[in-house]
């Protein structure tokens, strides 16, 4: 009997972790698959977890009731955030088509100097063999061709884009309002919640579905608060590289700001990706002093960063950066966007679950330890 008994604690753990695994991805595939219906209602406890804290104070500072400050808070929060969404997807797109525009048309331009530039270069190559050369050229002559019908391709893609956000609009807009409700009801709830606890200042024994309910509400906390905490860094990023390059008067300013705030998300590599093109297009083209500013701006954010970050990710989540990578490389090839959100959920949960499995644990043989004891 305590030889099966020595098996089963062995096993429990295997066992455990591979039902949190398959709950796991049961749950998130529910949520991913009803997303279109569930969409509203996930922006509004996103968007109630945002304005909590700065409803509680409204209320404290000008003694209103809880529903007003609620109703506040939440209009002046979609006012901000869906105007700056307007404004940016239309500034963002035109950004967009004009880049497309104005590639194709200098490849189209400049494609045959590119070609001419390349087979005089591959000539100087006297020793290589010339179905070597003849292949090399073909092969850069294709590639300039390719980039100029991708081009092409990228700026009919923004046009149909455009169109599908105006053929979306109904449902845009319906998402829109339902997450407002949705939003006020959360964070009305929320407030009720925080002030009944604030009034039942008196210990009593948790119950189980207490504690459950307490584990979930912890992990609600830890993760909007590490997403909030982010979005407040890569938010800084992006101001900063927005002033940089308007001051610096470097072309599609919006485009290239974005896009540095969504490698900023990326570890080790990052914004070098936007940076590093950036100093060599300018270099080759003989503005050194440009040259110079972009590295002193890439400089101030790595070191504004490096000081906010400590300060305001008090709550980690512990991924480590392999974790990031892995999750990024392995969920994109295998299952695109949808997989590396599904790898990143995934390294979070089970972050959860190795804490609070070690902490069910403990607290059981200390309890059977207390047992004992007393026996």
């Amino acid at each position: 009997m305590e030889y099966i008994t020595a098996i089963v604690k062995k096993v429990r753990p295997f066992v455990s972790i591979l039902i949190f695994f398959g709950v796991f991805t049961v749950v998130f595939m529910l949520v991913s698959g009803t997303i279109k219906y569930t969409l509203p209602f996930i922006i509004g406890i996103i968007a109630a977890s945002i304005l909590e804290k700065p409803t509680e104070a409204l209320i404290k500072k000008f003694n209103m009731r809880g529903e007003i400050a609620a109703i506040i808070s939440t209009l002046v929060f979609y006012a901000i955030t869906v105007t700056l969404l307007v404004v940016g997807i239309v500034y963002f797109s035109s950004e967009i088509k004009d880049l497309a525009t104005d590639g194709y048309e200098y490849i189209y331009d400049n494609g045959s100097k590119i070609g001419n530039l390349v087979q005089n270069s591959l000539s100087t190559f006297e020793n290589i063999d010339e179905s070597v050369l003849d292949t090399l050229r073909s092969n850069i002559n294709k590639l300039i061709s390719d980039a100029s019908n991708y081009i092409l391709e990228l700026s009919g893609s923004v046009v149909n884009y455009i169109i599908n956000i105006i053929s979306a609009l109904p449902y845009i807009v319906s998402v829109i309002i339902f997450a407002i409700l949705s939003s006020f009801v959360f964070l009305k709830k929320f407030i009720q919640n925080s002030y009944s606890q604030n009034k039942e200042n008196k210990i009593k024994e948790e119950s189980e579905y207490d504690k459950y309910i307490k584990i979930i509400l912890e992990i609600k906390d830890v993760v909007f608060k590490y997403i909030g905490t982010y979005s407040i860094l890569v938010f800084c990023t992006f101001i900063i590289t927005f002033i940089g390059f308007s001051i610096l008067k470097i072309p599609y300013t919006l485009l290239l700001s974005f896009m540095c705030m969504i490698l900023d998300l990326l570890p080790i590599v990052g914004m070098i990706l936007v940076f590093l093109p950036l100093m060599a297009i300018y270099f080759f083209s003989g503005k050194y002093i440009t040259v110079i500013f972009l590295i002193i701006l890439f400089s101030v954010i790595m070191i504004t960063r490096n000081i906010l970050e400590p300060k305001l990710l008090s709550a980690s989540l512990e991924l480590s950066q392999l974790s990031v990578l892995i999750a990024i490389f392995v969920g994109l090839n295998a299952g695109g966007f949808k997989g590396m959100i599904y790898l990143i959920a995934l390294f979070i949960g089970f972050n959860f679950y190795k804490k609070y499995a070690n902490f069910e644990g403990n607290f059981i043989e200390c309890k059977d330890k207390i047992k004992n004891e007393e026996q």
